[in-house]
């Protein structure tokens, strides 16, 4: 009986340290806490034998020094004093254990802290029972390690301090970094912190990816999410999961870099710690399919839009410009998309790599509708003072004469709009004193991705939904379908009219060598470009005069050094022919990163 009284918390901790994933989170809490439990019973029982009766028990293993006159042997004496300080400490064991079982019920490390329990139990049951006092310091040794591997809330801690953040977990604190940027958020109570991770995707391996990363830093349970599918407006399908972490006080540190009073909001320190990753995270999280709840919001000020991008160009070279889309959406629009692009690709995920080549790419910042974000006043150009300022509600801002009048075109529109309108892009124009408005449309449904990210890249100016038209000639009985959109009639389109437009007639700018870059010849040749029986890229310019094809001709070899040929299909009908020895090498060079993954066969 007395050598169970040692023996019997080490092999609940043995079993529970060594076999905890076979016996399972209950299994682990119900061997410890009974075996301290049977123990406590045997001291008791101890007690009254020992004590009252004042018979003392010697136990003697074995030896452990031997050596002349130095001999230690390993042995343990039950004594009145012995077993009543056996009894305190055995009864506040057992009630650790039961309260534990509840209290650490959401830690990731269960079966090792009941492990470490139960050995810091066995340890003070050393300490109390040995006869000498070389194994006396064994058990306080003892004791003093388990007193520093019971703290298992902070084991494999990034978060205790900030050098730690820098350091083993770097990729961790990355992802939640910019999981909190996106539509992540933060619960506190007296557990610590949790984190709920909110992600949406119509990439489902992403989701699983991200997923499975947190079981494996044992932030969250071992439990497939529950995939919710959402359907946007355009008829694609997407699917979000929400994961709930464990909670934690090694999320503090978090909670307090972007909590203020309850309220998120934007990090001082965080260029600190933005890293490429935390800006792919907070980019992938960019989503307007979900209901977003106030818990997601940052009570944004009228200065973090600048200190945000300021921190993006200093650290990654990326240019953003800031706007307000809604009351409760901002967006940082990134401008120079090569460089972020280069910033990022290392951290997407390969079935995520078309998602590089969308034109219109942006960070978005849900905004608290109570936050002062509402009456800041420049949003690229655009003064939103009150709500009240525009006709209806912010959902058609964009019919008001101020959004008309103020909005600018990034320099990724007027680039594409150029090859746009080369190509089969028809700019409409009343009368003189009336705006501009540019009709897009594409065959259906071969072009009809195509046509949705020209849906994307000119959604500022868009009102209406791409709309799929069905054509019947009625001389040949065949039915041709397409799908179409137009803008609204802008004042910034105005320049293209005047530019591409003469007596009511499609004609080439005269300064065309200024305005087409590789992203504008990427459009063009995705607008009205072929292939050719013989693998050549076709550029349809029947509309253009024989003149004006030459002078095309011209640009290309200027700007590009590309070497083309004429062909005349019909009487004054011409085409231009890029040959294949260049469209192997150099096109897809110059206009390769700015062709959609569907256009691609055109060169």
């Amino acid at each position: 009986m007395y050598l169970s009284i040692i023996i019997l918390p080490l092999l609940g901790s043995i079993v529970a340290g060594f076999f905890g994933r076979k016996v399972g989170v209950s299994g682990a809490q119900f061997i410890t806490s009974s075996s301290v439990i049977f123990t406590t019973i045997l001291a008791i029982i101890a007690f009254f034998e020992v004590g009252f009766n004042n018979i003392p028990v010697s136990i003697e293993l074995f030896r452990w020094i031997d050596s002349e006159w130095f001999n230690i042997i390993w042995g343990f004496e039950f004594d009145s004093l012995t077993v009543s300080m056996l009894i305190p400490v055995l009864i506040i064991s057992s009630l650790v254990h039961i309260y534990s079982i509840s209290y650490m019920s959401n830690d990731p490390h269960v079966q090792r802290f009941f492990s470490y329990l139960s050995l810091f139990t066995f340890m003070m049951i050393i300490l109390v029972t040995a006869n000498n006092y070389l194994l006396m310091f064994v058990g306080w040794e003892g004791n003093h390690n388990r007193l520093k591997w019971l703290n298992i809330w902070k084991y494999n801690n990034f978060c205790t301090n900030s050098s730690n953040i820098r350091s083993d977990n770097h990729d961790s604190a990355s992802l939640i970094i910019g999981s909190l940027l996106g539509n992540s958020y933060m619960e506190k109570n007296e557990k610590g912190v949790r984190i709920v991770f909110v992600k949406c995707s119509n990439n489902i391996e992403y989701l699983m990816k991200f997923h499975s990363f947190l079981i494996d830093m044992g932030y969250c349970k071992n439990k497939k999410p529950k995939l919710n599918k959402v359907i946007s407006k355009h008829n694609k399908v997407f699917y979000y999961i929400v994961i709930q972490s464990f909670y934690l006080t090694k999320f503090e540190i978090f909670y307090t870099m972007f909590y203020v009073n309850s309220l998120k909001t934007i990090p001082l320190n965080l260029k600190e710690y933005l890293t490429p990753l935390s800006l792919t995270t907070w980019y992938l999280d960019n989503t307007d399919k979900l209901y977003v709840s106030s818990d997601q919001c940052f009570y944004l000020k009228s200065n973090d839009l600048e200190f945000i991008s300021k921190i993006i160009q200093e650290k990654f070279n990326v240019k953003t410009v800031h706007r307000l889309e809604s009351i409760g959406k901002v967006a940082l629009y990134i401008e120079n998309t090569d460089q972020f692009r280069n910033v990022i690709k290392p951290y997407i995920t390969p079935s995520l790599d078309s998602k590089l080549n969308n034109p219109y790419n942006k960070l978005a910042l849900w905004n608290n509708i109570k936050s002062p974000l509402r009456k800041i006043s420049d949003f690229n150009g655009l003064t939103y003072n009150s709500i009240r300022n525009y006709s209806t509600s912010m959902n058609n801002i964009k019919y008001s004469t101020k959004y008309k009048k103020e909005f600018v075109l990034s320099d990724i529109q007027k680039e594409s709009l150029i090859g746009i309108i080369l190509g089969d892009g028809f700019v409409d124009r009343a009368k003189s004193k009336y705006n501009t408005r540019i009709r897009l449309e594409q065959s259906y449904p071969e072009k009809s991705e195509y046509l949705k990210s020209l849906y994307e890249l000119f959604e500022p100016l868009v009102a209406m939904e791409p709309t799929l038209l069905t054509r019947e000639n009625k001389k040949t009985g065949v039915v041709t379908k397409s799908l179409y959109f137009r803008t609204l009639a802008m004042p910034c389109l105005n320049y293209y009219h005047e530019l591409f437009y003469k007596d009511g007639v499609k004609i080439v700018p005269q300064n065309l060598t200024e305005l087409l870059t590789a992203r504008g010849l990427a459009y063009w040749i995705m607008d009205d470009g072929g292939k050719s029986i013989y693998n050549q890229t076709i550029l349809h310019t029947r509309s253009f005069s024989k003149q004006e094809v030459e002078y095309l001709q011209f640009v290309l070899n200027q700007n590009f050094g590309l070497k083309t040929r004429l062909e005349e299909k019909k009487q004054d009908q011409w085409v231009i022919y890029i040959p294949v020895r260049q469209t192997q090498k150099k096109l897809k060079d110059i206009v390769g990163p700015y062709m959609h993954k569907s256009m691609l066969y055109k060169i």
